[in-house]
């Protein structure tokens, strides 16, 4: 280009090849939880070690996505996009060559942090390339773009997986980010770098301390029996000092790496904890489902039928997202849409709370149903919100105020996996527990049950690994329609949050007006 404007071409192919590179990190998170069950078989460790994996990633995005408008301003969007490129493309090749599990998760983390480093710096260089009056429709377009993930790219992983095995999708994924993040960089305006005074060396420090200590512990908590171990004691106390640390340096910083005096200002604190929230439960019940049907003591799918449930959310999500992003902003008072589209998540919660598991029915059609419904939830959830935390603010905070809360609701993606894992996990003890403290020893429903068995041809030990196998199915189910009451529950409570300060300073203006004596 050497200084020249781009030619109409050249804006094409740089859109393009950014909005492909973009897809394939994105689904780095979708496309391996369609394969994580057959990744840890593989290495020959627990089940509960695949949410590790997970939440790791996302804790190191949600590093990078912090972390990626301090690296453009120092080096540039061009030289830190490429950067970011290179690290998930060898994120990706190191996950394909892992001999064993810990490297596989070093690779991970990589994957995680060149990712969120990368999608923002994207969507600069779609918008510099283009001009002014088309870049609201790119904008729309790229927000809208980031919902496939969640009902496109399970399947494709798990067709990559039947086809050619689970590393199939890194040995893709590697060498295409590699050839995209060039052909960006070749293609892409050399925009000029803003001074920055000095890099943030213990903010970063920090930050990146405390978040991967506190996920590191909350991924072990259950494996290693919390309270009781002191690693995990010692990883949650240090994250949590190192967070508060953090904060105070960050205040009194010149140029913090984190401008939390936003969280001064009641509606960005309302909007940006409810949409973390909104995301703890929905990312964490959506990786839960996905996984827990490719159990053989739960659904025992395959990993494409599996993944093929959630592609109804593709086809009301984009339609939803798409008509918001058309209407002016009278149109959707923000508040109220957010309070509508959480209400609905709780109804979605609720209707799958009551999954005919037990297949006295037919419950795989039903499912792809509450999937439309759920579809409908996420396409109407992010602008409303959006609307909400950035109301009064510049129109400078109002991006940086977007793309802090993006880092957050990364952050809930990856608490959301390993909170409801461990609400499954305690609630399967329990659940587990009861059943078999309730099973009768004697009696007639007991004598039925054996001579059913013994008609079928299952007699002693036969019988009772039988009998353990539907305790087990059953065990899981419970735990599962507890998980989306509870989520069903936290929903609703959210929804309550968001409505009530308006009611709030109605009734304190009330009872201030002249009406009252």
């Amino acid at each position: 280009m050497n200084g020249d404007e781009p030619s109409p071409r050249d804006p094409l192919l740089l859109s393009a090849a950014a909005i492909a590179a973009y897809f394939l990190a994105l689904f780095n998170a979708g496309s391996y939880n369609a394969v994580n069950p057959h990744a840890m078989g593989t290495f020959g460790v627990s089940p509960s070690h695949g949410p590790w994996t997970m939440a790791d990633f996302f804790a190191a995005q949600a590093l990078g996505l912090i972390l990626g408008p301090a690296l453009s301003e120092r080096f540039g969007p061009l030289r830190a996009f490429r950067w970011a490129t290179w690290t998930t493309a060898g994120g990706s090749l190191l996950c394909a060559s892992a001999p064993s599990f810990l490297p596989f998760l070093g690779g991970r983390i990589l994957q995680g942090l060149g990712s969120g480093v990368g999608v923002p710096l994207g969507q600069t260089l779609i918008l510099e390339s283009h001009p002014a009056e088309r870049r609201p429709v790119l904008a729309s377009f790229w927000s809208m773009a980031g919902l496939v993930p969640y009902s496109v790219s399970p399947l494709v992983g798990a067709w990559m997986e039947a086809q050619w095995g689970w590393r199939s999708w890194f040995l893709v994924n590697g060498p295409l980010l590699l050839f995209l993040g060039e052909l960006c960089a070749l293609l892409g305006p050399r925009l000029p770098m803003r001074p920055r005074p000095s890099w943030d060396w213990m903010g970063s420090l920090l930050l990146s301390g405390s978040i991967l200590s506190i996920q590191s512990a909350l991924n072990m908590g259950d494996d290693y029996d919390w309270h009781h171990s002191p690693l995990v004691l010692g990883l949650l106390i240090g994250g949590l000092a190192a967070l508060a640390y953090f904060a105070i340096w960050e205040l009194g910083e010149r140029h913090p790496l984190v401008d939390l005096r936003l969280f001064l200002r009641p509606n960005f604190t309302l909007g940006i904890l409810s949409l973390t929230l909104a995301f703890f439960f929905f990312f964490g019940l959506w990786t839960t489902h996905l996984v827990r049907l490719q159990l053989p003591g739960f659904g025992g799918f395959t990993s494409l039928l599996a993944a093929a449930i959630f592609l109804p959310l593709l086809f009301l999500s984009l339609p939803a997202a798409g008509l918001l992003s058309q209407m002016p902003p009278r149109a959707q008072p923000p508040r109220f849409f957010a309070c509508t589209t959480l209400l609905l998540f709780s109804l979605y919660c609720w209707l799958s709370s009551s999954y005919d598991f037990f297949q006295r029915r037919s419950w795989f059609f039903p499912m792809l149903g509450t999937q439309l419904l759920e579809g409908l939830c996420l396409g109407t959830l992010l602008r409303p919100m959006g609307g909400l935390m950035v109301s009064g603010l510049s129109p400078r905070k109002q991006l940086y105020a977007l793309e802090l809360s993006a880092a957050f609701r990364t952050l809930a993606c990856g608490l959301g996996i390993v909170g409801f894992g461990s609400v499954l996990y305690q609630r399967s003890a329990f659940d587990q527990a009861r059943l078999t403290e309730t099973f009768p020893p004697f009696g007639t429903q007991t004598e039925e049950i054996g001579r059913q068995l013994a008609e079928s041809g299952l007699q002693g030990q036969q019988a009772l690994a039988w009998l353990t196998r539907r305790l087990l199915l059953h065990v899981n189910i419970l735990s599962l329609d507890d998980a989306y009451r509870f989520a069903a529950w936290g929903f609703l409570l959210l929804a309550v949050g968001v409505a009530l300060p308006p009611l709030f300073r109605s009734g304190r203006q009330w009872l201030h007006s002249d009406h009252v004596p």
